[in-house]
């Protein structure tokens, strides 16, 4: 079996995640993407999300019951900071060694890939997947476990969405209606944060 990881705070989750997870399932032609939220990125430390709940609630609603996707809880269920190496180490037990570990990471990420935990050690319990766009200057490319991806360029982000929010913009057109729902109903991101 091979299985997408895809990390990240989802805060919140919308369409460039869903477009990026289908374009690597396809190009990489996974079994399965499972959706990772972070419970505190190591790199956003000053950023804090919404509660893990109501990330989690957002990804239910965005992925439903697509047989494509899944959701995987480790790092909230964690607590603490999360690692991508601690999670992939549970992963490959989880799997176990007739399936294959492939983590997806967004450009940025990707450019900043030797400043991870154990980096070294990611590369060995999974091929690293690197999300390149128009304009990402992947300039790291290891001979073994790393591939890059060509990815539409789609100028969505979470931020963006959470100020659009604040504004008390429309952002139907980014997020999956359910989402947008949910957001809207929780008064989620009316705040500075």
């Amino acid at each position: 079996m091979k299985i997408g990881v895809f990390g990240g705070t989802f805060d919140p989750v919308h369409i460039g995640h869903t477009t990026l997870a289908l374009e690597c399932r396809h190009e990489l032609e996974l079994d399965k993407v499972l959706f990772v939220p972070a419970n505190i990125s190591p790199f956003k430390i000053d950023h804090i999300p919404v509660s893990p709940a109501d990330r989690l609630n957002m990804l239910r609603l965005a992925i439903g019951h697509d047989p494509r996707f899944g959701i995987c809880t480790l790092e909230l269920d964690r607590g603490g900071v999360s690692y991508t190496v601690e999670t992939l180490r549970e992963l490959a037990k989880e799997y176990g060694k007739g399936s294959q570990l492939f983590f997806l990471a967004g450009a940025d990420s990707a450019e900043g890939f030797d400043e991870w935990k154990d980096a070294g050690e990611i590369m060995k319990l999974a091929t690293f997947v690197a999300l390149s766009r128009p304009g990402s200057n992947l300039t790291r490319r290891p001979k073994e476990n790393y591939r890059v991806v060509e990815m539409p360029l789609l100028k969505i982000s979470s931020t963006m969405i959470r100020r659009r929010v604040r504004d008390g913009r429309p952002i139907e057109c980014f997020i999956a209606p359910l989402v947008a729902d949910y957001i809207h109903e929780e008064g989620l991101y009316l705040e500075e944060g």
